[in-house]
């Protein structure tokens, strides 16, 4: 596995380093949480699936997943998500429903299944 870890833990070094020096203004900002998801989801499918996502290169199949895990994830914040949570629990059915954070999870496992 380090052989893995390391390579995406220097794309996304070289990545970083590229952006604060493409930057004209004296200070840069960005979210750890977005490089670090990306570096996750290449190093998962690296070691675990023997595919290189190139999320931290950008590449549009990974945009794709992070794009959708971002959306799910702003859905998911709140009490509103863990009252869900425990109704979907209850009653099951309910993920046949056309909800935007059901159909947020099921674009992701497409997109996965279409990469599988």
């Amino acid at each position: 596995m380090h052989t893995d870890i390391y390579h995406v833990a220097t794309a996304l070094q070289t990545r970083i380093t590229n952006e604060i020096g493409a930057s004209d203004e004296s200070s840069v900002r960005g979210s750890i949480l977005d490089y670090t998801s990306r570096a996750t989801m290449d190093i998962i499918g690296r070691v675990a699936f023997g595919h290189d996502f190139n999320a931290v290169g950008d590449a549009p199949d990974a945009m794709k997943i992070a794009n959708l895990w971002k959306a799910q994830r702003k859905m998911s914040c709140g009490q509103s998500a863990f009252i869900a949570t425990l109704v979907l629990r209850l009653f099951p059915s309910i993920t046949s429903l056309p909800l935007s954070a059901l159909q947020a999870q099921l674009a992701v496992a497409d997109t996965i299944r279409n990469l599988a």
